[in-house]
């Protein structure tokens, strides 16, 4: 695969065969190639970040995978028909707003370009994505909601200690007057499981490197039992000073 992203046939001398691939490794977006098969042939270091993944991990992965389960059938279709199209190399939109499935099952909202060529006789599909920018608040706008919203609003150091949290979110934590205190050993997340406890901490990590995080969790917690949604996204403060601000609510379900 690696000679695959260095002939194109008219501009052969564009760029030295040796210097595609880590330019692709080292490129600011995520990127992932995949076969006619969805099977996932290239990914570099930021999408690997992006989805969760560990290095090398992706490849051989279908494509589908990355996207949630209501989503697949009617992507494999638009591409399937997008490949169709007589041009042997296109890209099928500028930048698309979708929902992509982080490997430990959290959606993560983003934009993608996608593009198909003939590689070999062989259909390449090229993906590249990026964080969508409804991902980054402004910490004025997530404080515009504050004292209204029936939930939990915190705002956290990107270390994940509590700067803070509105009235309902004190209340719902079990914990009075928590800034300072790291948010994960609040009281209300020692009932998780060890499993969503681990999902829990990989999301602040994610909200710390720059990722939003959203993902539901069940919870046993002062008659609250339950799932919650919980949301975890970078807060910008200022020249791009990064905090998180954290969301948690109560999921209604219906019969």
């Amino acid at each position: 695969m690696k000679d695959g992203f260095t002939q194109v046939p008219d501009q052969a001398d564009a760029v030295p065969p040796d210097l595609a691939v880590p330019l692709l490794a080292h490129a600011a977006d995520a990127i992932i190639c995949a076969d006619a098969e969805f099977r996932i042939r290239f990914a570099n270091a930021n999408a690997e970040q992006l989805l969760g993944y560990a290095p090398g991990e992706l490849l051989g992965v279908n494509l589908n995978t990355l996207l949630p389960p209501q989503s697949r059938q009617r992507h494999a279709q638009m591409m399937q028909a997008f490949a169709q199209l007589p041009q042997p190399s296109r890209q099928m939109v500028e930048r698309s707003a979708v929902t992509a499935l982080r490997r430990d099952g959290s959606e993560v909202p983003v934009t993608a370009a996608i593009a198909c060529f003939q590689w070999r006789g062989e259909l390449i599909y090229s993906v590249q994505l990026r964080l969508h920018q409804s991902a980054l608040y402004d910490v004025m706008n997530f404080f515009s909601r504050y004292l209204q919203e029936q939930k939990m609003l915190a705002l956290l150091s990107a270390a994940g200690s509590v700067v803070s949290m509105n009235p309902f979110g004190v209340q719902f934590s079990g914990e009075p007057l928590p800034v300072g205190k790291a948010w994960l050993g609040l009281p209300c997340w020692q009932a998780l499981s060890a499993r969503d406890a681990v999902r829990l901490a990989n999301g602040l990590q994610a909200a710390a490197d720059g990722w939003a995080f959203t993902t539901r969790l069940l919870l046993a917690w002062a008659g609250r039992d339950g799932e919650v949604e919980v949301a975890l996204m970078p807060v910008v403060s200022g020249e791009r000073s990064f905090m998180i601000g954290a969301e948690v609510k109560q999921v209604a379900h219906t019969v």
